[in-house]
């Protein structure tokens, strides 16, 4: 059955990674990785979830192939096995890159996985290789190819290794394979190394005892400026006959330059607004209600998932713009001094939190902490001063 509105689907997506070609700002960010890689520098991109990460980084690569490099984008994300790092990395070079350099490809891929035979003769019986060796194998040629698109087309490659932090589930030896390989092609390629658990990709990086440490220049996400926000959804406004009005300052206010969050609470401003109107404080207020629907399931799991101090510590950085450590709050939230350090830095570990500069912490996602003042605050922990900033000094 078509569909009977009479304006078209919805211009803000926010469920997904949007295309490359959707990219809000990073200017910065962009020219800085293609300036990186063009100059062999490997770089680690830290964003919180639902940052804007992977479409910075297919942007990047888009560019980087104008720019006459080969570009790959392998996608780690929930890995846990040598074998499963292997066969997304074999994928990504199968996949994307195209002509005589993929023909190359896959002729490595063929001479791969050789199998011994074993017995005397006219009696041998073929041995498998097992999956970890035959796997540790295959990764090792695959991160080798750079070298050989270079020697064969004279172009470097520009490889994106998304979710990096995935690789901590597998071992520390994944690490060492990966270090021993890419550390040799500076003229050859270049890498991106890209995960949105901040404090995961800086236990892989920053870390004297790993193999890592101190090899990719740093570049964190910060959040989007209003101006580039508002330009992007007021100019969509205007292209399907609507007005995002008084409400796009609430909007800006609330979403606090998260990106994912301000489409989803502009695609729901958008759907309320009738055509040829202009959005009001009326059908904000709407707005928030159809988003607490959307997300409050979601984040009840995720309360749930949270040990008692990360909950605990969630909820004094919600409520309140005093210290963590004040005293008051401590006390108002059942936590020690060293249950706050503990609940703080699981919190900082995954990106629900993050350390914004000057000591301070700020709750990533702004709808959570919207969610986590209305529904939990005075529900289980009484009346407490509710801050506005969601930053907060922090002075252990």
């Amino acid at each position: 059955m078509a569909d009977p509105r009479p304006w078209p689907p919805t211009p803000f997506l926010y469920d997904r990674p949007v295309p490359p070609e959707e990219l809000i700002d990073r200017q910065s960010e962009l020219a800085k990785l293609l300036e990186l890689a063009d100059a062999g520098q490997s770089v680690r991109v830290s964003a919180p979830r639902r940052y804007g990460k992977t479409t910075l980084l297919r942007k990047t690569l888009v560019e980087a192939d104008r720019l006459g490099m080969a570009s790959v984008y392998v996608d780690l994300d929930r890995v846990v096995s040598l074998e499963g790092i292997s066969d997304r990395v074999e994928a990504a070079y199968r996949n994307q890159l195209q002509g005589p350099i993929r023909r190359s490809i896959v002729n490595v891929l063929r001479t791969l996985r050789p199998r011994a035979s074993a017995g005397a003769a006219g009696a041998r019986v073929e041995i498998a290789p097992s999956a970890d060796a035959d796997a540790r194998r295959t990764l090792e040629r695959m991160l080798d190819l750079p070298v050989d698109i270079h020697r064969k087309t004279g172009r470097r490659t520009l490889v994106v290794f998304d979710e990096f932090q995935h690789v901590l589930r597998v071992g520390a030896e994944v690490e060492g394979i990966f270090r021993s390989h890419v550390q040799h092609q500076a003229a050859e390629a270049s890498y991106v190394f890209a995960g949105s658990h901040p404090g995961l990709l800086a236990t892989i990086f920053g870390d004297r005892e790993r193999p890592f440490f101190g090899q990719a220049r740093p570049l964190d996400l910060a959040p989007l400026p209003d101006d580039a926000l508002a330009d992007y959804i007021d100019s969509r406004f205007a292209q399907t006959g609507k007005e995002a009005g008084v409400a796009l300052e609430a909007l800006l206010d609330l979403a606090r330059g998260h990106p994912q969050r301000a489409m989803l609470l502009a695609h729901h401003l958008w759907e309320q607004t009738p055509p040829g109107t202009s959005a009001d404080f009326d059908t904000w207020a709407g707005v928030l209600e159809a988003v607490d629907r959307e997300l409050h399931e979601s984040f009840d799991r995720m309360w749930d998932r949270l040990r008692v101090n990360e909950s605990r510590v969630l909820a004094a950085l919600c409520a309140s713009d005093a210290s963590l450590f004040n005293q008051r709050t401590l006390a108002q939230f059942g936590l020690s001094k060293s249950g706050a350090e503990q609940g703080r830095d699981k919190l900082i570990e995954f990106g629900d939190v993050l350390e914004p500069g000057g000591g301070r912490l700020l709750v990533v996602d702004p709808l959570l902490e919207r969610w986590v003042r209305t529904y939990h605050i005075r529900t289980y922990y009484g009346e407490f001063t509710l801050g506005d900033s969601g930053a907060r000094a922090e002075t252990p």
